[in-house]
Parts: structure tokens; sequence; C-alpha cells
């Protein structure tokens, strides 16, 4: 194992050949199911494979991981993926809507599902992180991503922060989609993730030792 500057150009360089791959992946994948079909379950795989990397499960066969992970949750990813995205599609018509109401009753309500739709987006942050780390039922993806959230605010916020600068870059470099857009979004949303589920474990283990304490 290379040490001092040789060995930290080897590692950055390994981390960027992951994440490019990962990246191709997700874009090949995507495409694979005509997009409508092969997004959300090659979003799913990503996640799935970032979560082993964040785990410290970095000598992973990539490509076997993302493709099983493809296979199995195909069909429950993309019921996930869509309601969603039809979720947030509600949202955005309804704040359009209330932005351009004559009635000025109806323009109140613009501020206040203003602040819905970002408690949505950061829910929607945890969506599949939650989806490929516990084994659920989907409405149970959503309550809990939506738990998690809302009581790990300081993560939460620093997570939307971190997507929305990468959103940004994407947005004004959008090659950089096909190169690394997914998967260092995944990444970083995944990294914020796992803070949040050490703590989720740590208090479910707590809380099972104190009811055991309790036990007669």
């Amino acid at each position: 194992m290379e040490t001092g500057l040789m060995g930290s150009i080897y590692r950055f360089s390994d981390w960027v050949t992951k994440l490019f791959y990962v990246n191709l992946l997700w874009v090949a994948f995507s495409l694979l199911g005509l997009i409508a079909a092969g997004f959300f379950p090659a979003t799913a795989a990503m996640f799935s494979v970032v979560r082993k990397w964040v785990l410290s499960e970095t000598d992973i066969p990539v490509f076997k991981t993302f493709w099983t992970v493809y296979k199995q949750e195909f069909a429950k990813s993309n019921v996930l993926g869509y309601i969603l995205s039809i979720a947030g599609y509600i949202l955005y018509l309804d704040l359009m809507i209330t932005k351009d109401a004559a009635n000025p009753l109806l323009q109140l309500a613009y501020y206040p599902l203003l602040l819905v739709i970002v408690i949505f987006l950061l829910t929607a942050c945890y969506i599949f992180p939650v989806f490929v780390h516990f084994e659920t039922k989907l409405l149970q993806v959503f309550k809990n991503a939506f738990l998690i959230m809302i009581t790990h605010p300081v993560i939460s916020i620093l997570m939307g922060i971190a997507a929305v600068v990468i959103y940004l870059i994407n947005y004004l470099v959008p090659i950089l989609i096909a190169v690394f857009g997914g998967s260092i979004f995944a990444f970083v949303v995944m990294w914020y993730c796992h803070f949040a589920f050490v703590k989720v474990q740590n208090q479910k283990e707590l809380a099972d030792s104190k009811e055991k304490q309790a036990a007669p």
C-alpha cells in the first residue's frame, strides 16, 4: 500500500474511478429501461453500491452488486419512485397555482406550501437510502424517511445544503451528470444518512436495553 503523497494520489484516483464507474452504470441501466422504467431501479442499485462504500466495504464486486439490486428491486423501486414523483408534481402544481392566484386568501397558502415542499424534498433525500438500508414495506419507507428527517434536523439541513450545491453544479455543467453527477450526489446523501442511521440504531439499542432491564 502506497503511503504519503503517492498513497493519497492513488486513493483519490481509485475513488474517482469508482464514482465514474457506478455513475456510468446508473446512466446505462437507466437507458436500458428507457428512462421511464430504468431510472428508479438504477438509482436504487447505485445507492446500494454507495451504501457498501460508506460502510467501508470498498472491495465489493460493483457490477454484480448493481445488477443484483437492479433486478431484485425493479418493480418495487419503480413504484416507490413514481409515488414520490407524483407527490412532488402535485405539490409543484399547487405551488404554481397559489403563486399566480388572484384570490388573496389562496395567495396566503404560498409560503406554508413552500415550507411543505422543503420538508418533502428533505424527506425525498432519505427515501432511497432508507429503501436500500432497511428491509421494510414501501409505506414504511416513506414513514421512516420522514421520521428520520424530522428527528435529525441538523443532519437533514446539512444534507439538503450539500444536495443543492451538487444540483447547482450539475445544472451549470450538465456534462457532469453523465460523468459523476449521480454517483457523487448518492455518495454525499448516503454519507449524511449513515450518521442518522447510526443514531437511530443507537437509540433503538438503548431503548431495547432499558426494556430488558425493566422486565421482571
